[in-house]
């Protein structure tokens, strides 16, 4: 038929020369995937690097003078690594509004979904008495997370000057809290329920432990470094065991951090680091902070088809909506429209499958068959392709 005889043994052995084809084409498709994958790192961490450096200098303008020294200054706001809306909490939320509320890990999302935004809140109110600061003395870093050459540890919030330096773990906790360092634990009581809790006492030690370890490994000059627990919340009772020794040197409510800071800077006076080697030690934290990879639907151990899909009612939030040409996507519960559904269904695809999305894949999630209509939401999105011709796939950034 083709003009040229198969070989038998070519007949004969056909099978296993297509499954050897096959196997290559698979470990070529994976070597692809673990590129890209390593790509998107690549990506994100110059993203970061962008940010930070923007935060940490502002570059002069034109028209003023060029300095003798630099063509940089520093920045005026001394929060040099700023607080983000946390990679956790974003997942927590999009599996929430895609999971059936009968579903048997629903009560557990909410109680992840509460705890996570506790403390994020508890971070967010360490800001207001942080701005009291001067700027001139002190940088700040929010959620810090470096490594020591054996594990990672972050610090909630890291406050470096030229005489020392200060790590402070959030805990925002309601209820009355009992400090119990005989046992080595947190004692809450709230509703007439008491609940224990890892030490915060121990927690913060092991992060100084651990951080005096990475100054020692980055070369940075010794300087004293303090930790403290800071309780975010004004309505919290705090209580100690009168035969143990009182935690209050280390445990301080949200609103007297600032005089304790003032206390340490009138306390330490001397300035153990010059104004270089200060600006040496704030680049060496940005560059060596590294996130931690987040993957809420594999901790709470959901798999991806019990995850809803479709575009939610932004009025009612039934899900999925019928898209409507040239009105948008309609609700058949409630007969309302939702303009953006489609681009925030895409983010919640991101957020909880997988950054990476095939038009058709996307098609599946929205529940519609228009091709068309999805390249039109990945333009509108911005979103950068990744791939060749028809195996493209779109990356969906966390924002």
């Amino acid at each position: 038929m083709w003009g040229f005889s198969v070989p038998s043994w070519c007949r004969k052995n056909r099978y296993c020369v297509v499954k050897s084809l096959f196997d290559i084409v698979l470990k070529s498709i994976d070597t692809i995937n673990h590129s890209i994958d390593k790509l998107l790192n690549a990506i994100d961490k110059i993203h970061h690097a962008i940010d930070t450096a923007l935060i940490f200098f502002k570059k002069k303008e034109p028209n003023q003078p060029r300095s003798n020294t630099t063509c940089y200054e520093r920045s005026n706001s001394m929060i040099i690594k700023p607080l983000s809306y946390p990679l956790a909490l974003k997942q927590l939320e999009a599996i929430q509004k895609r999971l059936p509320p009968e579903h048997p890990k629903a009560e557990k999302v909410n109680q992840q979904l509460m705890m996570k935004s506790a403390g994020y809140k508890g971070e967010k109110n360490l800001e207001y008495p942080l701005s009291f600061l001067d700027s001139d003395t002190y940088s700040i870093f929010f959620d810090l997370r470096l490594f020591d050459g054996k594990h990672h540890f972050q610090m909630d919030a890291l406050i470096l000057s030229s005489s020392f330096i200060v790590i402070l773990e959030v805990k925002n906790i309601a209820g009355t809290l009992y400090f119990d360092t005989g046992f080595n634990q947190l004692i809450r009581t709230y509703n007439n329920t008491q609940e224990s809790f890892p030490d915060p006492l121990i927690q913060i030690k092991r992060q100084e432990a651990q951080f005096t370890i990475w100054c020692k490994q980055q070369s940075i000059p010794e300087i004293p470094i303090h930790s403290f627990v800071v309780i975010s919340s004004p309505k919290t009772i705090l209580t100690a065991s009168p035969d143990q020794p009182p935690p209050h040197h280390s445990v301080i409510p949200n609103l007297m951090v600032h005089k304790k800071i003032l206390e340490l800077t009138n306390k330490f006076s001397d300035n153990l680091i010059l104004a270089h080697e200060l600006h040496q030690v704030g680049l060496k934290l940005l560059a060596n902070h590294s996130s931690a990879k987040v993957n809420m639907l594999q901790t709470m151990q959901i798999e991806k088809y019990e995850i809803q899909p479709g575009v939610i009612c932004d009025h009612c939030r039934f899900l999925p909506l019928e898209y409507v040409r040239r009105q948008g996507w309609k609700c058949s519960r409630c007969s309302k429209y939702t303009i953006d559904g489609a681009q925030k269904a895409l983010r919640d695809y991101g957020l909880i499958i997988n950054r990476r999305i095939s038009t058709k894949d996307a098609k599946l999630f929205l529940k519609t068959n228009s091709g068309p209509l999805v390249r039109s939401l990945f333009k509108s999105m911005d979103l950068y392709p990744v791939g060749r011709s028809r195996s493209y796939q779109y990356v969906i950034p966390h924002a």
